[in-house]
C-alpha cells in the first residue's frame, strides 16, 4: 500500500488530536498473546508478556519472548481503539544475530474486521529499536496481528511498541484510502487504493500529478525524452520507470536536482532486474590502479567518501564513478559482475534513502582485532541480501550461510596498526578476512591494496587475484 498524506491533511489531524486531548499509547494498553511454543533456557521462561513491559536491555538476566519456531503469529490487543502512526521493534533478546527478519502487520477494528495489511518489513538484530513508519495513519485499530514470516535461528523479541493516539471520532476516512473525508475529492475509491493527497487515483503516466491523463502530461513526457532539455529531466532511473517512460535497459538522461543549477547527465539504467529502476553509480575494477582501495582521507575511506567522479564515458570494464554516486538517493543496492551477471541485492531499506556517498560517509571503522562476528559493539552496518544463484569469486553470495552484507567493516585506529584489516563491502564476518570490494591491509608496515579481493588472508596481493574482475554498483 502506498498512500500520500498531504501537509494540510496532517495539520488537520494534529488540530483534531490537540483539541480532543488524545493520549499516547502506554505499554499496559497492549496485551500480547500467541500459540507459539515458548523457549526455556537456563531456567528462564521467555514469556510473551515480557515484550510489552518496557524493558529493552539485552543484558542478563535476559528479558523478552523467544520461541524455537522461525515463523508464526503474535496477537496484540489494545484496551481501546487507537490511531496508529508507527511500529517499533527491539529485535533479538541478547543481540546475537537472531530474531525476526521478515514480518508484516495486520490491523483489525473493534468488530475484528481487517482494516488493512502493512507491507512486508525487514528487521535487524540490533540494540536499538527497528523503526517502521506507516505510509498513512491507521485509524480505529483495536487489534494487531504480528505475522512473522522468517527469522534467523529462532523468534526473539525484547520489546515492541506503537506510536499513535487514542481514536478520535472527528477523524473519518470512509473509503479507507488514507485521506480523511474532509480533504477527499474522490470519496468512493476502493479500499487500500493508491491515491494522491486529494484522495483520487494515481494514474500511470500522470507526470503532472493532477489525477488524470491530459495534454499537460504529453508535453512533459516529450520534453523529458529530449536529451538537450535542462528543465524536465527526471531525477533517477526509478523516477523514469515510475513515470512510464522506460524503454528497457540502456542510457537515459537524468537531472537529480530538478530545475537547480546542475546540468543533466547520462546514466545507465537497469530496467529489468527485480522490476527495474536501478541507476548505475560505479564500477570497481581489478584491472587498474586499485583506486577503490586507497583508503586514505577523508575518514580513511578515499574515493568512497569524496565527491570526485572519474571516467569520461560510461564503462563496465575499468574504474568508473558517476555523478549519480553522489547525487541519486535510494534504499537498495544491486551488485553485478561484468555488467550482465546479477550477484546480490540488498534488502529494500538498506541505504536509508541516501546517496551512496552519504550512506558510506555516515559509517565508521569500529572493529577490533580478531573480531569473528558482526555485533553492535563493532558498529558494522548490516543488511540482509538476496542472491541470484551466481557463485562469484569475491562474494560467493549463493553459498554463504548468513545472507548478510556489511559496509565499512574493519579495525579502528589504534588497533593492531601494524597489521590492520579493512574492507568497504563484504559478506565475511571475520575481520581478519578482508575479502570483498575496497580491501586494504597494513601487513607488518607494508600497505597492500585490492579493489576486488578474493583472498582469505592478510596479504590479498599474494593469492593470485584475477586482474579482470569488474563489479558494478546500482542504487534504487
Amino acid at each position: 500500500m502506498k498512500f500520500i498524506l498531504s501537509a494540510i491533511n496532517f495539520l488537520f489531524l494534529l488540530f483534531c488530536f490537540t483539541n480532543v486531548y488524545c493520549d499516547d499509547i502506554k505499554m499496559n494498553d497492549i496485551k500480547a498473546s500467541t500459540t507459539l511454543p515458548v523457549l526455556t533456557a537456563t531456567g528462564h521462561t521467555f514469556s510473551v508478556s515480557q515484550i510489552t513491559d518496557g524493558i529493552t536491555s539485552d543484558a542478563s538476566p535476559f528479558n523478552g519472548f523467544s520461541s524455537p519456531n522461525t515463523e508464526g503469529t503474535i496477537t496484540l490487543e489494545f484496551g481501546e481503539k487507537f490511531d496508529l502512526i508507527s511500529f517499533h521493534l527491539w529485535n533479538d533478546v541478547n543481540v546475537n544475530n537472531e530474531g525476526i527478519r521478515k514480518f508484516r502487520l495486520d490491523f483489525f477494528d473493534e468488530s475484528d474486521t481487517l482494516i488493512s495489511e502493512s507491507q512486508t518489513y525487514t528487521a535487524k538484530s540490533q540494540l536499538s529499536a527497528n523503526d517502521f513508519i506507516f505510509n498513512s495513519i491507521i485509524l480505529g485499530v483495536k487489534k494487531v496481528n504480528l505475522i512473522i514470516i522468517t527469522s534467523s535461528i529462532q523468534i526473539e523479541i525484547r520489546e515492541l511498541e506503537f506510536k499513535g493516539e487514542k481514536y478520535c471520532s472527528c477523524i473519518v476516512d470512509s473509503d479507507k484510502d488514507g485521506v480523511i473525508d474532509q480533504w477527499d475529492n474522490c470519496p468512493n475509491t476502493p479500499k487500500n487504493s493508491p491515491v494522491l493527497s486529494d484522495g483520487c487515483h494515481i494514474i500511470k503516466g500522470d507526470v503532472s500529478n493532477n489525477g488524470k491523463l491530459d495534454i499537460e502530461d504529453s508535453i512533459k513526457i516529450l520534453q523529458s525524452l529530449t536529451t538537450t532539455s535542462t528543465k524536465h529531466q527526471l531525477t533517477s532511473c526509478k523516477a523514469i520507470l515510475d513515470s512510464g517512460m522506460s524503454k528497457g535497459d540502456g542510457i537515459y538522461r537524468i537531472d537529480p536536482d530538478g530545475i537547480g543549477k546542475d546540468q543533466p547527465y547520462d546514466v545507465y539504467c537497469d530496467m529489468t532486474t527485480d522490476g527495474g529502476g536501478w541507476t548505475y553509480i560505479a564500477n570497481i575494477s581489478d584491472a587498474g590502479n586499485d583506486s577503490w582501495s586507497q583508503l586514505n582521507d577523508p575518514s580513511n575511506s578515499g574515493l568512497w567518501e569524496d565527491s570526485s567522479t572519474f571516467g569520461n564515458e560510461i564503462t563496465f570494464d575499468s574504474d568508473y564513478k558517476s555523478r549519480a554516486y553522489n547525487e541519486v538517493s535510494g534504499n537498495a543496492l544491486l551488485i553485478k559482475a561484468n555488467k550482465t551477471e546479477n550477484i546480490l541485492q540488498s534488502e529494500s531499506n538498506c541505504l536509508t534513502k541516501n546517496t551512496f556517498r552519504e550512506f558510506i560517509s555516515s559509517l565508521s571503522w569500529n572493529a577490533v582485532a580478531g573480531d569473528t562476528q558482526w555485533n553492535d559493539a563493532s558498529g558494522a552496518h548490516l543488511c540482509d541480501y538476496s542472491h541470484f544463484g551466481v557463485d562469484d569469486t569475491i562474494f560467493n553470495a549463493s553459498t554463504q550461510t548468513q545472507k548478510v552484507l556489511a559496509f565499512k567493516w574493519g579495525e579502528k585506529e589504534g588497533v593492531q596498526d601494524t597489521n590492520k584489516d579493512r574492507v568497504m563491502i563484504t559478506v565475511y564476518p571475520k575481520v581478519d578476512y578482508p575479502k570483498g570490494l575496497g580491501s586494504f591491509t597494513l601487513y607488518h608496515t607494508k600497505e597492500i591494496f585490492e579493489d576486488a579481493n578474493e583472498c582469505y588472508a592478510d596479504t590479498p596481493s599474494g593469492c593470485g587475484t584475477n586482474s579482470n574482475q569488474n563489479y558494478q554498483l546500482f542504487i534504487r
